[in-house]
């Protein structure tokens, strides 16, 4: 009996330690499913946080790229805008531009393109010793060198652009435009190119009352145009040789004075003088007459006399010749614009 109840003893403890250990055996395999629950549930948060953030950084990323575009698009619609007013002005600005082109055109050259060079070498800078300058003369001097006064040739080429630019208005309106040069070495200058370009000239010597008694010079223009045309014409061949050799020399004589004026009709329109000292008379009735001049003017004579002064030498066939030049083929142009 002894023996049975040890051994149902022995059995039940057995029993006892099989469940515990089937206990602890099932406590063991229930904590690591909960632990993989656990770590299931904290995975599912992590990925729904990670989600929700990649979601978040990908809404921002859309949205800075919108707004960088919509600014990054405002200053191209500015400069869009900026860029058609600039057509609209530069279209506007466009006619204008064209009509002081041609405006540039009809005018004279400027004196940028006067070859200030040529001038240079035609000795136009040259004036007249210090000691005969006039004080007038001084805003166009621009130094003295060995007793001499040199000018100034950029506002040389500024008053002779000027007197192109009368000279051509003149030509154009069809005026008359005398050029007068009565001192020796501007007597044949003036004649060649006065004759070259449709102007009247005179060389030997000015007639005194030339413009304040015109009533009488124009008389002693007729008369001579009436003798040379008789004589051609044979109006005058009834008459005694005596009387036509008279006749011939009162012609002639007239012809000396007035052969270079011998179709002028009334007053003229202007003047060019090569010296104003040796030709004063004729300034002085031009400024009576109310007859504007243009004119070489040296150191030694008053620029006030005249409307339009050009500063220069007035003694050098060179000097002479090409300011000379220059403002009778700006008259020559205005008149072959007039007839076109």
């Amino acid at each position: 009996m002894a023996t049975k109840a040890k051994d149902t003893q022995a059995s039940e403890q057995e029993a006892e330690k099989k469940s515990a250990k089937a206990k602890t055996k099932s406590g063991k395999t229930e904590k690591p499913s909960v632990a993989k629950a656990v770590k299931k549930t904290s995975a599912k948060k992590t990925t729904e946080s990670t989600t929700t953030k990649v979601k978040a950084k990908a809404t921002k990323k859309t949205v800075k790229p919108a707004v960088k575009v919509a600014v990054e698009s405002a200053p191209n619609v500015d400069s869009q805008t900026a860029k058609s007013e600039k057509s609209a002005d530069e279209a506007k600005e466009q006619p204008t531009a064209k009509v002081e082109a041609d405006n540039a055109k009809s005018t004279a050259v400027s004196p940028d393109q006067i070859d200030l060079k040529a001038l240079l070498e035609a000795g136009v800078h040259f004036g007249h010793q210090t000691q005969r300058w006039n004080p007038r003369m001084r805003e166009y001097i621009y130094t003295e060198r060995d007793g001499i006064h040199i000018f100034d040739l950029v506002k040389t080429a500024q008053k002779l652009q000027e007197a192109m630019n009368f000279a051509r208005q003149l030509g154009k309106q069809g005026k008359t435009l005398i050029f007068i040069g009565t001192k020796r070495q501007s007597q044949e200058i003036i004649k060649e190119h006065a004759s070259q370009a449709g102007a009247m000239y005179i060389v030997t010597r000015w007639l005194g009352g030339f413009l304040t008694n015109w009533d009488q010079v124009s008389k002693s223009i007729k008369r001579m145009n009436q003798i040379y045309s008789g004589l051609e014409s044979g109006k005058y061949d009834k008459y005694t040789k005596f009387e036509q050799v008279q006749l011939r020399k009162e012609a002639d004589r007239l012809s000396r004075f007035l052969e270079g004026v011998k179709d002028l009709k009334t007053v003229p329109d202007a003047l060019f003088l090569a010296d104003i000292t040796v030709d004063q008379v004729a300034v002085k009735e031009a400024k009576i007459a109310g007859v504007p001049v243009m004119a070489i003017v040296d150191s030694n004579a008053n620029p006030d006399l005249v409307d339009i002064a050009i500063p220069g030498n007035d003694d050098a066939v060179s000097s002479i010749t090409i300011l000379t030049s220059m403002v009778a083929q700006a008259y020559a142009e205005g008149r072959q614009s007039r007839t076109k």
